[in-house]
């Protein structure tokens, strides 16, 4: 089953909004697509993805961040969306935790 959820996070609230889809996911919502305030979910297995949310210097769609989002991608990460300089991954929790390569020009934090 798929549902959209609207709410509304300030750029300075993007900790309060990976834990909030964290805490959608540890119910069974997994993050499926994102837009403007828009969330879509859908239902799976309770706590099986872990997701980050993570701030690029350049859009998703400009030559470096492809190639980060690839790189992200070969370490287990999944690329769910995108949201202006913002990208929301996902990884399966196996428990560990993913750190990704300090790269310069991208904002960084380890999930």
């Amino acid at each position: 089953m798929r549902f959209t959820a609207h709410r509304v996070f300030f750029v300075w609230d993007f900790e309060e909004e990976e834990k909030w889809i964290n805490e959608m996911a540890a119910k069974g919502m997994n993050l499926q697509g994102i837009g403007f305030c828009k969330y879509v979910f859908e239902e799976g297995t309770p706590g099986e993805y872990r997701y980050h949310l993570e701030w690029l210097r350049n859009r998703p769609n400009h030559p470096e961040s492809v190639s980060y989002i690839r790189f992200l991608e070969e370490t287990g990460a999944e690329h769910v969306g995108s949201f202006k300089n913002w990208i929301y991954l996902r990884k399966k929790k196996r428990g560990w935790r993913f750190r990704p390569v300090l790269r310069p020009g991208f904002a960084h934090r380890s999930f």
